[in-house]
């Protein structure tokens, strides 16, 4: 008979332990781990920070920083009642002070269930736009990373306008040069498009303000990433449209990313056609990162303008005609 676990888990230095906790993919597996041996349960035990972070980024993956970032404006800066942007720490921060981010149960639930749903849409992306003929992601890593990062960035966008962070009575635009801003702006503004004014003025500054350390290539992620949650959202109130004119916008509005992936899953579509902020003739994050390109003369604006996957290096099975399959409980 094989020995006991407990006579086998016994013979593992600390270290060892400690190492095999670090690389479990999720925490279901950690609980079952710990109650193996007094051995596990005292390495997670002298190590619990670092093991539960550990885990915490083999479910998150490399976007990790942009998690906490998202985690620590919902539930440490609005719960005080001044959602600014400017009491936020920088993406930096979160990838070099990791260890002076506070961890917390209910920030690693909350953390985990944000995984999911950004599992959940990178099917469904890799199903609209890589591979038509499989049910699960076909992203490679490097297109993995930018589709995760792209939603972690728009998600905190969406939070921001949503907490009306730009439009409260005391939030301040620190965005230097509003008048070039303003001149980018008027270059594209076009026959479908009016100019801003007002409150929209402000808070396509304010995230203008919010950008401004993002290179050319993370814009036209988030570009892109803003474009997917759109057709998605089209895609499924068309599902259930009755008429037979397809269903158009009559404007656009940011998206949120959790109720749209609950949508998706169904396949039943909220009540009303959107799943953002309200009435808008502009989606102020798609007017913001343009403006910003433009304002830089950055040659990458021009790519803003054109169906360019700035995520996806290359498609498989581009000769595909077949209907999109169904993800999980019938996503797509």
């Amino acid at each position: 008979m094989p020995p006991e676990p407990s006579t086998v888990t016994s013979k593992f230095t600390p270290d060892v332990v400690h190492e095999l906790l670090c690389v479990l993919s999720d925490y279901s597996t950690l609980s079952a781990a710990i109650r193996v041996s007094k051995a596990f349960y005292d390495a997670f035990q002298s190590r619990s920070w670092l093991i539960v972070h550990s885990i915490l980024e083999n479910i998150v993956g490399p976007a990790l920083p942009l998690a906490k970032r998202l985690e620590h404006y919902e539930q440490r800066i609005v719960p005080t009642g001044d959602p600014r942007m400017h009491a936020i720490p920088d993406e930096e921060y979160f990838r070099v002070h990791a260890s002076d981010w506070e961890l917390t149960g209910a920030s690693v639930r909350r953390m985990v269930e944000r995984a999911k749903t950004v599992q959940l849409l990178e099917g469904c992306y890799s199903i609209r736009y890589k591979d038509r003929t499989s049910c699960s992601s076909r992203l490679n890593s490097i297109e993995a990373v930018r589709f995760q990062k792209g939603l972690y960035r728009y998600w905190l966008c969406y939070e921001l306008l949503k907490n009306e962070a730009f439009t409260s009575s005391t939030a301040k635009i620190p965005f230097s040069d509003l008048s070039d801003a303003d001149d980018a702006m008027q270059e594209w503004v076009d026959s479908n498009e009016r100019p801003l004014y007002g409150p929209n003025k402000r808070i396509r500054n304010g995230l203008m303000n919010v950008f401004k350390y993002l290179a050319a290539p993370e814009l036209l992620e988030l570009l892109e990433t803003l474009a997917f949650l759109e057709d998605s959202m089209i895609w499924l109130q068309n599902a259930h449209w009755e008429s037979s004119t397809p269903f158009v916008p009559t404007y656009r509005t940011p998206i949120d990313p959790a109720q749209l992936a609950k949508s998706l899953e169904a396949r039943v579509p909220q009540d009303g056609y959107m799943y953002g902020l309200g009435g808008d003739d502009h989606d102020l994050i798609w007017v913001a990162a343009r403006c910003l390109l433009r304002q830089r003369k950055d040659p990458a604006h021009l790519q803003a303008y054109c169906d360019v996957k700035a995520i996806v290096i290359e498609t498989e099975n581009d000769g595909d005609t077949c209907t999109v399959p169904s993800l999980g409980s019938g996503m797509l």
